[in-house]
């Protein structure tokens, strides 16, 4: 299975309900600037920026643990160095067998705010 999420053309992140980091494919690594297996055992924090970091905290989680999902979410990730992600992602809460997993999959969006520019104009 996780070869298979490393094919996926996005960024796609297992985080528990306390904010770790379970697992990450191979894309989330390249595009934070991470190594394979580095994001792994991070706090969520790592990769999130302040201004997100609330938000998630105030918004996104709640909704995830009330209704099992948070679909369209417009937001941006932080990685090691250079600019802020523009993404838009969606995320899951899987739980059963004792675990509970949250799984957000995101997809770039670097040209979107030029995009909606242009349209504006």
């Amino acid at each position: 299975m996780v070869a298979d999420l490393d094919r996926l053309p996005c960024v796609a992140l297992a985080f528990s309900d306390e904010g770790r980091l379970l697992s990450a494919n191979r894309r989330a690594g390249e595009m934070l600037g991470h190594g394979p297996g580095e994001l792994a055992g991070l706090g969520l924090d790592a990769v999130l920026p302040p201004a997100v970091r609330i938000y998630f905290q105030t918004h996104v989680r709640p909704l995830l643990k009330l209704d099992g999902r948070v679909e369209e979410l417009y937001c941006t990730l932080r990685p090691r160095s250079g600019p802020d992600l523009p993404v838009l992602a969606n995320l899951v809460r899987h739980a059963g067998d004792g675990a509970t997993v949250n799984m957000l999959a995101a997809l770039p969006m670097h040209r979107r705010a030029e995009f909606e520019q242009r349209l504006i104009a």
